[in-house]
């Protein structure tokens, strides 16, 4: 019987393939990490360098009986078991290949378990334990809630907010996803919800601005939240999410609010002389008729944000985004913008007297009616000619016919 070189290669060669595809599907050889490719890789190149040694073993067992022929090769029936019985001891490496892995696989399977039910039980006692936070804060705070007919300095009030404030530090803060946004921050719901239950108690002014000296607000969940009126100044809200909530007449002076989510809020009206809000995410949001004088806006994002008379004195706009944001007859005197964004913005009859103005994107802003000063001018057109906007040829100082004393304002008119 005549049988192929080439398909005798062809057919080793798949056999070996097979072997090692097998081998590296198993994880053999067995390393304790996510290693499978390197080991079915390792193990592709033993079995076909064993395959290439198979094929010089048959090759030596082959004799042509015509040397004119394309390299066509007799095998006798001898050859035929020495190939079977090789197939046969592959076969028996495989099974013992498998039986070692599932050796080895089953006490990670058993570890695997345990651990599940350890987190599991963790989630349980996480669960018990925020449960009896929750009460025994609901407690503290009816308790709070009847103190109107307490002395204001009694020692029995500074040990109930020292215990709010213990308690409430152990609130962990737990990974949440926005889905509309397409990203993920951590917050606590009970924190909200600590601070939405004070406020709605009957307790003094005294007691809740100890309150708020003691316990952060940190990371609190008070998305689409109705804080109207209320007075929140001074409070720790960094991370917080105020995303879409009703801040409208609030009081924030001095209050924290960096990094805080502010997308879409409604501040009309509300206080934030002094706040910090830096690399807080505003926008879309309402701050039309806000006081934000003396503020921190550094890297905050404002984009498409409201600042309708809005004032802004000595506020700080370092890599601040104002993209197309509208502030309309905004008082921003001294403002001092270093390598803010302030394309396409609106800054019709808004107050730049004193405005620094240092590698900042001016393109495509409206400037119409706007009260600048020279020197403030000079470091606008700097910043527009260094962009080659081509709005800036629209635009020119004229002397403002009100003056005061010896004083002359310059307002931005069209050409």
């Amino acid at each position: 019987m005549r049988i192929n070189r080439s398909f005798i290669y062809f057919l080793l060669l798949t056999l070996t393939s097979l072997c090692a595809w097998f081998l590296g599907y198993i994880k053999v050889p067995y390393v304790d990490v996510q290693a499978s490719f390197w080991a079915g890789f390792i193990s592709a190149l033993c079995f076909i360098l064993l395959g290439l040694c198979f094929i010089w073993f048959i090759g030596s067992k082959l004799s042509g009986p015509n040397d004119g022929e394309k390299r066509e090769m007799a095998v006798d029936a001898s050859l035929i078991k020495r190939i079977f019985w090789l197939m046969l001891a592959i076969l028996c490496l495989i099974f013992l290949c498998a039986q070692i892995y599932y050796f080895l696989k089953k006490p990670d399977a058993k570890l695997q378990q345990i651990q599940q039910e350890s987190n599991e039980w963790k989630i349980k006692a996480n669960v018990e334990s925020e449960r009896s936070k929750i009460m025994l804060l609901a407690e503290l705070i009816r308790q709070l809630d009847s103190f109107k007919l307490i002395q204001k300095d009694s020692v029995q009030r500074k040990f109930m907010i020292d215990r709010v404030a213990a308690v409430s530090a152990t609130f962990n803060l737990k990974k949440e996803f926005d889905a509309e946004r397409a990203y993920s921050s951590l917050l606590s719901a009970e924190r909200g919800l600590l601070l939405l239950s004070l406020l709605h108690t009957k307790m003094d002014s005294l007691s809740f601005r100890r309150i708020k000296e003691n316990v952060s607000f940190s990371g609190a969940d008070l998305r689409n939240a109705d804080l109207q009126g209320f007075d929140l100044s001074g409070i720790d809200l960094r991370w917080a999410d105020l995303k879409h909530a009703n801040l409208r007449n609030c009081n924030l002076n001095d209050a924290v609010l960096s990094a805080a989510n502010l997308y879409g809020a409604d501040l009309d009206g509300a206080t934030l002389y002094g706040a910090n809000l830096i690399s807080a995410k505003m926008q879309w949001s309402k701050m039309n008729h806000t006081e934000l004088s003396w503020t921190r806006l550094d890297s905050a994002d404002l984009s498409n944000a409201s600042f309708f008379q809005s004032k802004l004195v000595y506020a700080t706009f370092i890599r601040t985004k104002f993209y197309n944001a509208l502030l309309k007859q905004a008082d921003l005197n001294n403002g001092f913008f270093v390598e803010a964004d302030l394309s396409f913005a609106n800054f019709s009859g808004s107050v730049l007297s004193h405005a620094s103005f240092e590698k900042t994107k001016v393109k495509g802003m409206v400037l119409n009616d706007a009260v600048i000063d020279t020197t403030s001018w000079k470091e606008f057109i700097g910043a527009a000619q260094l962009e080659n906007d081509p709005l800036i040829n629209n635009y020119k100082l004229v002397a403002d016919s009100l003056s005061v004393k010896d004083s002359v304002f310059y307002k931005v008119s069209s050409k």
